[in-house]
Formats: structure tokens, sequence, C-alpha cells
């Protein structure tokens, strides 16, 4: 048996967690994060997960930098 990989958004924008989750719902399952400081904790939940991060969002570069240093097995979409 194969587990589903879940994706990841990190934004703060509403609207987008609204659309990135009804086009993902049939896919896979979508864990949501809207604060730099929950975004460790849900992927050593989660991993290996895509990660879809919103680059308007708050700190969202630093995060890219550091998600890309130290997650081998995520993999990135930056909107």
């Amino acid at each position: 048996m194969t587990v589903q990989p879940a994706c990841v958004l990190y934004t703060q924008d509403p609207d987008l967690v609204r659309r990135v989750r009804a086009f993902v719902r049939a896919l896979a399952p979508l864990r949501y994060v809207e604060t730099a400081d929950r975004l460790d904790p849900v992927l050593h939940q989660v991993a290996p997960a895509l990660l879809v991060i919103d680059l308007s969002a708050k700190e969202s570069k630093a995060l890219l930098e550091q998600i890309h240093a130290d997650w081998d097995e995520v993999l990135i979409i930056a909107l």
C-alpha cells in the first residue's frame, strides 16, 4: 500500500486557499499553513510532500531558501 503524499499550502490569501483546496481535493490531502513558524512542524508530520508557497506571503522568500536547503523530500512550487 502506498501513502498518498500531502499537499502543503503556505499563504495568507484566503482566496488562494479556496482555489487550491478545490483543485487539490481529489488528488491529495491539503494542509494549509498561514504562519511561518507552523510550516516546519507540519512538514515533519507529512513529509514527503508537495509544498505550494505563495511568494507574496510574509517571510516566504526566507522560508523558500530554508525548505530548499533542509527538506530533500519536499517538492516546492512557488507562486
